[in-house]
């Protein structure tokens, strides 16, 4: 149990770094602004969070743990399954409200770190961690999270280009959360490559 736990705090706090630092980086070009409004009711901050709970769960057991896992006993190739399976999950997408192929390349991109972080660990609890923590980081700056907007005590402007920022849809529909992403994925294979993480796999 305590391994699980590790791996989502983990998981979520190598997320929310990941969009931290590239918020930051953009205030400090002058491209983004923050400032903070007051808490008008506590259950619209609640809210969100669990939400972003629910559906982090509910998308790594379907995608990675029964989806990938069927792909990957299906091609016998692991990187075939997971670009599979990471395609089916950014098309899923399209229904989101302005969606764009931006939007469509950066679930991609999310979609192999998730399914890079399972097969590494066998487990959904890393992916897990990973997902919840890039969905409510988005929330919790008040950026607007795969086209949808939610209440936030912050509030997060961006100040340049559409396909740069994301625009309505949100972070993750622009070129910047591109860098966010790769962040996540060299941060995950350092520790599973330059780590103890393979022997404290082996030994679970």
């Amino acid at each position: 149990m305590k391994s699980k736990l590790f791996f989502f705090l983990a998981g979520s706090f190598i997320a929310f770094a990941s969009i931290l630092v590239n918020i930051f980086l953009q205030k400090l070009l002058g491209l983004a602004s923050i400032y903070t409004i007051g808490c008008k009711d506590i259950s619209l901050l609640i809210h969100p969070f669990l939400s972003s709970i629910a559906t982090g769960f509910f998308e790594e057991v379907i995608f990675r743990f029964v989806l990938l896992t069927f792909l990957i006993k299906a091609f016998k190739l692991n990187w075939l399954a997971i670009l599979v399976g990471s395609l089916i999950f950014s098309l899923v997408h399209l229904g989101n409200s302005y969606i764009t192929i931006i939007a469509l390349i950066s679930h991609f991109l999310g979609g192999i770190i998730y399914s890079y972080a399972f097969v590494k660990t066998k487990e959904i609890w890393l992916p897990f961690g990973l997902h919840f923590g890039w969905n409510y980081t988005q929330i919790f700056f008040g950026i607007p999270m795969s086209g949808s907007a939610y209440y936030s005590i912050f509030v997060t402007n961006f100040h340049s280009l559409e396909y740069l920022n994301g625009g309505a849809y949100g972070f993750e529909g622009g070129i910047w959360s591109f860098y966010s992403r790769v962040i996540i994925f060299i941060i995950l294979l350092f520790v599973t490559k330059f780590s103890g993480l393979n022997s404290f796999l082996r030994n679970k």
